[in-house]
């Protein structure tokens, strides 16, 4: 399988653990692999994987890595109702981001070496209200940029009557929100 990363990731762990430390990968699914029925119309079983994934994650877990792959638990929740990525984004949701914080923690508490931490370290919480129109919009009104410059190199004129406006017009905008 295609794996360059795999020498690199090896020695950096390798170098950690040299130093008693842990390396802990997180690979992060893309929304495609959480809704892949976006992007096909299927029903899948399952989030998408790339075809070597778990071939590559055991051959960084046999370098010593450990490795912790959030797909089934964003899919899981995907499926219970939950909203993991903003609709008109590729970034998760706040409830996919404490889905994994979650998952990231117990992985961590489950270690032999949780027990020596001290108990009284504490953490600071904070919540912060954002607002964002998506990255998926941003990226839109890139193309539409691009789109109008070419055309004006190349002279081509568009005009209104040039634009069709799909049937499903308001279907699609609605899906959107």
């Amino acid at each position: 399988g295609w794996n360059p990363a795999l020498p690199a990731i090896a020695s950096f762990a390798a170098q950690l653990r040299e130093r008693g430390i842990d390396l802990v990968l997180v690979p992060i699914p893309v929304k495609s692999m959480i809704y892949p029925e976006m992007i096909d119309g299927k029903s899948h079983p399952g989030p998408l994987r790339h075809r070597d994934a778990d071939a590559f994650y055991a051959q960084l877990r046999a370098a010593g890595a450990d490795v912790l792959d959030l797909s089934d638990a964003l899919w899981s929740s995907k499926n219970s109702g939950a909203q993991a990525f903003l609709k008109q984004d590729t970034h998760w949701t706040s409830d996919a981001m404490r889905l994994a914080a979650r998952l990231v923690a117990d992985h961590i508490k489950a270690k032999p070496y949780f027990a020596d931490i001290p108990s009284g370290l504490s953490f600071d919480e904070k919540t912060l209200t954002r607002s964002h129109s998506g990255d998926l919009v941003e990226i839109l009104d890139i193309v539409k940029t691009l789109g109008f410059q070419v055309a004006t190199r190349a002279g081509i004129s568009i005009g209104i009557d040039d634009m069709r406006i799909p049937a499903k017009k308001t279907v699609f905008v609605e899906k959107a929100r």
